[in-house]
């Protein structure tokens, strides 16, 4: 279909660019290979946005989603992302491997947000009692995330969800230091 609005000098902007490039990054990737393949096949270079269109099909496949659609899983992702930023008043490195592993537990965080599924899988009281001793700014932001998402979505995080995000959320400052 891609190949024929160019052929008829459609051109459809993906309002999604810049997050697919910053949300999902392989699968974006994997777009721009389509791109390319595309071009040798059929002699036609089709825009970036192209990519991102197949990257979001990607990710479509990748979840399992009953409810919601990727746009919904990468506001998500974009709020908490936010609430991250604006507590640590700083920029996120996102060419760092713990942005990356942040925003994959994000992604699927989302996921599980709107499938209604809770991730309970492990006592983690303790680990999450030194958590809170050890990191008490990314466990204070989880705290934020933790009202916000309750507020907008009416989900209430698990404590391995808010371990994990604490965990992750130190990392990603870490990184971004």
């Amino acid at each position: 279909m891609a190949v024929e609005r160019f052929k008829q000098g459609i051109e459809v902007k993906n309002v999604m660019l810049w997050d697919i490039k910053k949300f999902y990054r392989d699968e974006f990737e994997v777009g721009l290979y389509a791109i390319d393949i595309i071009k040798k096949r059929f002699g036609v270079q089709l825009a970036e946005d192209e990519a991102g269109f197949i990257a979001l099909h990607i990710v479509n496949a990748q979840l399992d989603l009953h409810k919601k659609s990727v746009k919904e899983i990468t506001e998500v992702m974009q709020e908490i992302e936010t609430i991250v930023r604006i507590t640590f008043a700083t920029k996120l490195d996102t060419n760092s491997v713990y942005y990356y592993r942040f925003i994959t537990h994000l992604k699927f965080f989302a996921e599980r947000l709107f499938n209604e599924s809770i991730y309970e899988n492990q006592d983690v009281e303790g680990l999450l009692d030194m958590i809170k001793i050890k990191y008490v700014k990314a466990y204070n932001c989880v705290l934020k995330i933790s009202d916000f998402i309750y507020n907008k979505y009416n989900y209430t995080l698990s404590d391995e969800e808010i371990l994990y995000l604490s965990i992750h959320i130190t990392q990603v400052i870490n990184a971004s230091k």
